[in-house]
């Protein structure tokens, strides 16, 4: 289905091909330089992706190698974050603009669907990769997103230069989680994934194949030769040291009152955060339970999603005597770790959460326990470090008695283990992964 699709827009586009040989007659050589110099390629501008290329450029900054680091990124990026493009001018990293919106050609979006809109996106972001890396002179190309990408590397497709990228989303591990419900037609995404991440490694021109989920990484590596290319690579957190007065600060400043449990929700707020079944599961704890209890939801909601939330903040605040707290606004990078700090217990309730959590491992860098989804990556990672207690937090009942047992000090994590975990995603490891590309 996946060659299907990719044919189909071929013709779609004009008739370049997603074969070795097509896209090696359409491709442009670099040129030679006297250097070795990356490309950090970056289509994306939410999320964690500005965050990343601050740590690659500070890092590449401080190691003196700032000359042959290159940044192509959609002019979305600096627009919302232009602390970044002050950076890079300050460090002396080059920035290439790749368009606006080089993946929705206007001729095309409105014609394709599914399988096949999925082929044209990765065939125009392709394009747009392989543009860069000759424009930026560079050596060697990183994709910062490169789930997409694979799927041309799988059928073929030649790069000018060697080619890396963090795939961010590999469910087809996720059958050996326990836990892990699911039906035929999940399990035939997994295998299909599989094979197309498979014929994706055997594509001479990918360099490495980096992924925060180290479990993805076993599982490839155990394949042959070609699973060799895959790599952990580190989920950069930074997290700053918390003065002695600030929590108790925060704590007055937000109303919580003294003598409560704190569970804290902490992050950009969205449907996917599973906040109204935390906020349901409080109406099913004893009295007593629910007087010594406050959920702090910290982080900017999503439009979308507030009429959603209000009216569950409302619902529960009308059932039960938990307290309950809300701060709808972007955490500061200097209050983030005291939001931490004064909780006793981080929630990571996500429903059926595809890859890693950064603010599971803000939890293990200010040393408290979770209670989490026990789905995927977020839930295997919670057993193998003993960071908390990974549930069912679909189940009301399930969840409520996690948070009962979280409220009488039955909830605890190794702190050995998240020692462990939080020192792995340290920024400096991300980066040096990166950049060690070109060493």
């Amino acid at each position: 289905p996946i060659e299907r699709s990719a044919r189909r827009a071929e013709r779609s586009t004009g008739g370049l091909s997603l074969s070795g040989e097509g896209v090696a007659s359409d491709r442009l050589e670099p040129v030679p330089i006297r250097a070795p110099r990356l490309l950090a390629f970056d289509l994306e501008a939410g999320g964690h992706h500005a965050s990343y290329l601050h740590y690659l450029i500070g890092r590449a900054a401080l190691a003196g190698r700032a000359g042959n680091l290159a940044l192509a990124i959609t002019p979305d990026l600096p627009r919302k974050h232009p602390a970044l493009a002050v950076r890079a001018a300050e460090a002396g990293v080059s920035i290439h603009e790749t368009g606006p919106r080089p993946l929705l050609p206007p001729a095309l979006s409105p014609r394709l669907r599914g399988p096949l809109a999925l082929a044209d996106l990765a065939l125009a972001e392709w394009r747009a990769l392989t543009s860069a890396a000759v424009q930026a002179r560079s050596t060697h190309a990183v994709a910062m997103y490169f789930d997409r990408l694979l799927m041309p590397l799988a059928l073929g497709a030649r790069p000018p230069v060697p080619v890396s990228g963090i795939y961010f989303r590999p469910t087809f591990h996720y059958g050996a989680f326990g836990g892990a419900d699911s039906d035929w037609r999940e399990r035939l995404r997994w295998a299909r994934q599989l094979a197309l991440v498979w014929r994706a490694l055997k594509n001479p021109g990918l360099g490495t194949l980096f992924c925060l989920d180290p479990f993805a990484v076993e599982h490839l590596r155990r394949l042959g030769p070609e699973g060799q290319k895959a790599r952990v690579l580190a989920d950069p957190v930074h997290v700053d040291p918390v003065p002695e007065d600030a929590t108790a600060a925060l704590r007055a400043r937000a109303g919580i009152d003294s003598g409560r449990h704190v569970f804290l929700l902490f992050g950009v707020i969205t449907s996917r955060k599973g906040i109204p079944r935390v906020l349901r599961a409080l109406e099913s704890l004893a009295e007593e339970d629910a007087t010594r209890t406050t959920v702090v939801i910290v982080g900017a909601v999503d439009p979308n999603f507030r009429p959603v939330l209000e009216a569950a903040v409302a619902t529960a605040r009308s059932r039960t005597r938990a307290q309950i707290v809300v701060h709808d606004a972007f955490a500061p990078d200097a209050e983030g770790p005291v939001w931490f700090a004064l909780a006793d217990t981080v929630l990571v309730p996500y429903e059926r959460h595809v890859g890693s959590s950064g603010i599971l491992i803000r939890a293990a860098a200010g040393e408290r326990p979770v209670i989490a989804d026990g789905y995927g990556l977020v839930g295997a990672q919670v057993a193998r470090y003993e960071l908390g207690l990974a549930v069912n937090t679909s189940e009301p009942a399930e969840l409520a008695r996690a948070l009962t047992s979280a409220i009488r000090g039955q909830v605890r994590a190794d702190p050995r283990g998240q020692r462990t975990f939080a020192s792995s995603n340290r920024p400096e490891v991300f980066a040096d992964a990166l950049l060690g590309l070109i060493t």
